[in-house]
């Protein structure tokens, strides 16, 4: 019963989100990363609001990356849980400030910030054992 219960948490709180975020990124982004097949009825269809597709990847992103780690964590109780779930938060956020810097290629947005502080966030409250 554990491991179905911990195939279903990969599922939905790492796999669907990651494949979401990769399938808005792709759709409305003029550098995709992966190619991805668009059907015509989609190419048409755009969203009334950009953050859909400029920001929601990012939060999703930064709501899976730390999911896995929290899946991958529990039960742990060690220091290097909350080591390594440290260094995923800052991952999350240092590639937002890596753009601003020119680190790394991309578009430093405050928008982008949030939207990886919700996902962070939204990812603690429904995983975190605060036991």
């Amino acid at each position: 019963m554990r491991v179905l219960s911990s195939l279903f948490q990969w599922v939905l709180f790492v796999a669907v989100p990651l494949a979401l975020g990769i399938v808005l990124y792709n759709w409305y982004s003029s550098t995709p990363a992966f190619e991805i097949d668009k059907l015509s009825i989609l190419e048409k269809f755009s969203p009334r609001y950009p953050a859909l597709y400029y920001n929601f990847p990012d939060g999703l992103w930064a709501f899976s990356l730390c999911s896995a780690m929290l899946i991958l964590w529990q039960g742990y109780r060690g220091k290097a849980k909350y080591v390594w779930i440290t260094l995923t938060v800052l991952l999350a956020f240092g590639a937002e400030f890596a753009q601003k810097i020119g680190f790394l290629r991309g578009t430093f947005d405050w928008y982008d910030v949030l939207s990886i502080g919700l996902g962070v966030l939204l990812s603690f409250l429904l995983l975190f054992n605060w036991r």
